[in-house]
């Protein structure tokens, strides 16, 4: 008979990420935060009182709802402005 791919569930503890332990959420966040997307990581936890090791492939994070697509044609939309800004208050000071 097959074994089935072992897979996280909830009430998992996670306890260590690529070998790495971690003590909390925000350390399984950097873990796996520092991580390439498209590859994958090792997650070992406690469930039942037993440890576990299960396999978790990186991708991106869905967008719900999706971005929408804009293109900024200066190097920044507020660049004319913060020099016509920057011009008069320096003319002010030097003169």
């Amino acid at each position: 008979m097959a074994r089935r791919p072992r897979r996280l569930e909830r009430g998992d503890v996670v306890t260590a990420i690529d070998g790495q332990g971690v003590d909390d959420a925000g350390g399984v966040g950097f873990r796996l935060g520092v991580k390439p997307l498209g590859g994958a990581a090792a997650v070992t936890a406690l469930r039942g009182g037993k440890t576990m090791t299960a396999t978790v492939k990186l991708i991106a994070a869905p967008e719900t709802p999706p971005r929408d697509a804009i293109r900024i044609k200066t190097r920044s939309p507020f660049e004319a402005r913060w020099w016509r800004t920057f011009r008069r208050r320096v003319g002010r000071t030097v003169a």
